[in-house]
């Protein structure tokens, strides 16, 4: 059944956007990390989850050079980047998003080393290619906090000298559907 499952959730694929699987070891979880929040076994981390979220509702956010969605209850968070546009948006029951767009934004290269459960895919958002990961934050240490699901992506040279990395996270592992379908949201502006 688990399996039929995933290959639903494959089946129906944002007609916007294209997610690719790419097959990647899973790091086994360092000793003394904290345990997983438990959920069914349909609703952990599946790799580049691809299941119809309604963003009908959905607030757009637009920043210069690019845009996203977001439900109606997050809030923008004040923070100051340094030489790039960051920003941050949340949640009061712990969600958010964090950006980067510069010349320096992340490649995401840290990702299999913090995260268990890590999985890893691409993702086209128009011309311009994303390397998309996902798993489990369970010291805390992506962008702070407490243990956490992640979803994030690194879109390289959307124009010359420009990335954009972009997490999406949530202390509920059911709620990796909803990052997933943040990210694919995102657009990019001329």
């Amino acid at each position: 059944m688990k399996y039929l499952l995933v290959s639903l959730v494959w089946l129906t694929a944002c007609s916007s956007s294209t997610l690719t699987p790419t097959p990647t070891p899973t790091p086994s979880q360092s000793a003394g990390a904290l345990p997983r929040p438990s959920a069914p076994a349909s609703q952990q981390a599946i790799a580049c989850v691809s299941a119809t979220v309604d963003t009908a509702n959905w607030q757009t956010v637009t920043e210069t050079g690019f845009s996203f969605k977001l439900p109606p209850d997050w809030r923008k968070q004040t923070i100051q980047g340094v030489d790039s546009l960051v920003g941050r948006w949340q949640t009061a029951e712990n969600r958010f998003v964090f950006y980067d767009y510069g010349g320096f934004s992340s490649t995401l290269d840290e990702a299999r080393e913090m995260l268990s459960d890590y999985a890893e895919c691409s993702l086209m958002t128009g011309s311009v290619q994303a390397r998309v990961i996902s798993g489990f934050d369970a010291t805390g240490n992506w962008n702070g906090g407490g243990p956490k699901q992640v979803v994030a992506g690194a879109w390289r040279e959307i124009k010359p000298g420009l990335h954009l990395s972009f997490t999406a996270a949530s202390d509920q592992a059911q709620d990796q559907a909803l990052l997933y379908a943040i990210l694919r949201s995102i657009r990019f502006t001329p």
